[in-house]
């Protein structure tokens, strides 16, 4: 696993939100994804006196794409923290949850569309509310 400290993870966070990617794209939803994880990890850092992902001790923490838990754990209004969206794909009717929307963005696999209008909602919302925190 590669580590990241407080500035990497908010340029990360500030590329991937500017990107110029067209908007009804998966290339624009896997890279929100991307912004929204670097931008909470980047917030947790600093909030915590934290100098590197490395030194996180919640190793269900350091393993996880689960952006939901992440909300949780910064205590982000329950507007969002309680709101984040599961999905489902357009080849079956499982359910998954946010931590595992990037693989099927990375992998072009489609998903639901009135989920992935939900999630890339909730994607944005969170991304809105770290600009007012990072």
């Amino acid at each position: 696993m590669i580590h990241a400290g407080f500035s990497e993870l908010k340029r990360a966070f500030l590329v991937h939100s500017s990107a110029s990617v067209d908007k009804d794209s998966i290339s624009y939803n896997l890279l929100l994804f991307y912004a929204v994880e670097s931008g909470l990890k980047s917030i947790y850092l600093r909030w915590n006196n934290i100098p590197t992902t490395e030194k996180i001790v919640d190793e269900k923490l350091t393993k996880s794409h689960n952006l939901s838990e992440w909300v949780q754990k910064l205590y982000l209004p329950a507007s969002v923290s309680g709101k984040c969206p599961g999905f489902k794909l357009a080849r079956d009717n499982k359910h998954y949850d946010v931590s595992q929307v990037h693989q099927a963005w990375r992998y072009g696999i489609e998903i639901d569309d009135p989920d992935q209008q939900e999630l890339v909602r909730w994607l944005e919302t969170v991304r809105n509310l770290i600009k007012e925190h990072i």
